[in-house]
């Protein structure tokens, strides 16, 4: 006869039904499956089923005293948990990434659930030593329902009582949607960021939001009857006659530039980013190629870069070159949306798309806006015409993306994919090749021909983009 203690019972479920609510919180509370649908706990409590029928049965197989059924009955459900088991590393490991946080987080997610499953394996040893059978066969089939039943119930709570039907959604990573919205039910979610290193999103309800006539819009706006929305913030803008796609008039040269406009409209004002740019004159708004980006526009009076105004820039006599992102007006040059200070508008130029980002004016040469020397060089040239990682070079000096190298005129050498030495010293672009013996030092051939990388050789060493060390497409194996 089985003898069944009910003191027993209520003792060991309540401290294991403690650690399961435990381990369940702290799942849900971290989140530490990022991939994961937000289900990291259940799916944890699930697996702690497994062991908890593998109690059942053995403890009823052992008073039986049939040990090839025994085995059988511990060994089927143990042997699903350990498939599912493996399943879940796979999967959680399969996905390409290679960062260590994320693996840090998964690794984490996969201890939480084993120490799910331990918590029916700890009542069995407590049935091991009390031989109190029927009590432990309760507290296993308690345990299973306990696991099915608690997330489903924490939801219920949360939607129901704490007003946050959105917090049991899928959780998202920054780099696929930051903020993105979605209704849910008589709700809208969004999802915010919870601060965590690796950038998680949780869905959280946004407040004041109307689901019945609620749109998204795109470029993280959104409206609703009464609102219009910029991640997630009701802005100040007409929601009736806000328009998302506005095809603003663009100037001649800056039809060229790729990529979204950022700025929006409604019927009196224009926004960039959910505020307000102070347009004096919508009706001339247009963008302009002033910083060799959508960011920039102008409504005939001011300039604006990313919706502020560019203080004493002329709008009237702004010429784009159309090269790295210089630009000048009858007083300044720009580049970038940035004065140059100290350049001269009216001598200002820029070489053409073989020189790269290099221009000057009467006294000084210039590279992506910075100063690369003093004093005028009129043989400045580009060393293999042609090559995108040919250095530059005047009477005196060999320059590579505006960086003086320290080589010698006279005997130097260039011998392509940016790779330059003289007698004593090697150069990778603008970074000297420390340790390379340059009388020796060569190119060799890349295995895959389409490959931009550099392998090169010297008497000591083999080199591979610049640093010592062989690689596979150095040495044929690829």
């Amino acid at each position: 006869m089985i003898a069944f203690r009910f003191d027993n019972f209520v003792k060991a479920f309540c401290i294991f039904a403690v650690l399961y609510i435990y381990l369940f919180i702290l799942s849900d509370f971290l989140r530490l499956d990022p991939n994961d649908d937000g289900d990291a706990a259940f799916g944890g409590m699930v697996l702690g089923i497994f062991p908890a029928l593998a109690i059942i049965l053995y403890i009823l197989f052992e008073e039986g005293k049939k040990s090839v059924a025994k085995k059988v009955a511990i060994g089927l459900p143990l042997t699903l948990m350990a498939g599912i088991l493996v399943l879940l590393i796979i999967l959680n490991l399969g996905d390409g990434s290679s960062e260590i946080i994320m693996a840090l987080q998964m690794l984490l997610a996969l201890l939480l659930r084993l120490s799910v499953m331990v918590i029916p394996l700890a009542a069995y040893l407590i049935y091991k030593k009390t031989r109190d059978a029927a009590s432990f066969i309760a507290l296993a089939v308690a345990l299973c329902i306990l696991g099915l039943s608690v997330y489903p119930a924490k939801n219920y709570v949360q939607a129901k009582f704490l007003g946050d039907p959105c917090a049991t959604k899928r959780l998202i990573i920054r780099g696929y949607s930051e903020f993105e919205t979605e209704v849910y039910g008589p709700v809208v979610c969004i999802a915010k960021d919870r601060g965590y290193p690796s950038e998680t999103y949780k869905w959280e309800v946004l407040s004041g939001a109307d689901a019945r006539t609620f749109e998204n819009l795109g470029d993280e706006y959104s409206r609703d009857k009464n609102f219009v929305f910029y991640r997630g913030r009701v802005i100040d803008a007409d929601s009736k006659t806000f328009t998302p796609d506005e095809e603003w008039p663009t100037d001649q040269m800056a039809s060229f530039i790729r990529g979204g406009v950022p700025y929006k409209r409604d019927e009196q004002n224009i926004y960039f980013e959910g505020q307000k740019v102070p347009v004096q004159d919508i009706s001339k708004f247009r963008i302009i190629d002033f910083c060799h980006s959508y960011l920039c526009a102008t409504d005939g009076i001011s300039v604006f870069k990313e919706g502020k105004v560019v203080p004493g820039v002329n709008p009237d006599n702004l010429f784009s070159f159309q090269i790295c992102q210089y630009t000048k007006d009858d007083k300044h040059v720009y580049y970038g949306g940035g004065i140059i200070e100290g350049a001269d508008a009216d001598t200002f130029n820029a070489y053409g798309e073989d020189k790269n980002c290099y221009a000057y004016d009467t006294s000084r040469m210039y590279y992506e806006g910075k100063v690369v020397f003093e004093g005028v060089s009129s043989g400045f040239q580009e060393v293999s015409p042609g090559d995108p990682f040919s250095p530059h070079r005047d009477g005196k000096n060999i320059y590579y993306d505006g960086e003086r190298l320290d080589l010698d005129i006279d005997t130097f050498q260039y011998l392509g994919k940016g790779v330059s030495k003289d007698a004593v010293s090697v150069y990778y672009g603008a970074d000297r090749i420390e340790g390379a013996h340059a009388a020796t030092f060569e190119l060799i051939p890349v295995s895959v021909p389409q490959a931009l990388n550099v392998c090169a050789k010297d008497k000591n060493h083999m080199y591979f983009d610049g640093e010592i060390g062989e690689h596979p497409f150095c040495t044929g194996e690829i």
